[in-house]
């Protein structure tokens, strides 16, 4: 037997060295999208704000042009932020007359 045979009995090795060893150990492969971030709000649509402010989808479009309502462009889209239209509700109120 030479050293190499006697290292590789001492190892509990089989003496090929191609022979693969059986199965790799493998990180399980994990899903993308439920391993990313979800976005904490839902920004609203245009109808969406219209139907909660009771406006037109026209009037919001107008008020977006106008810059007199608070939006964002995603992309070409527009977008509002459900609190930030809540805050622009507080700050557009006209105080009672005493």
């Amino acid at each position: 037997m030479t050293q190499r045979q006697k290292h590789l009995t001492n190892l509990n090795v089989e003496s090929s060295p191609l022979k693969p060893a059986g199965r790799l150990s493998v990180m399980p492969r994990t899903n993308r999208k439920a391993t990313q971030e979800q976005p904490a709000v839902s920004y609203l649509t245009a109808p969406q704000v219209a139907a909660k402010l009771g406006f037109s989808r026209s009037q919001i479009y107008a008020m977006v042009a106008e810059r007199s309502i608070p939006h964002y462009k995603i992309g070409g889209a527009i977008r509002f932020h459900p609190e930030e239209i809540d805050e622009w509700l507080i700050q557009s109120r006209v105080p009672v007359a005493q």
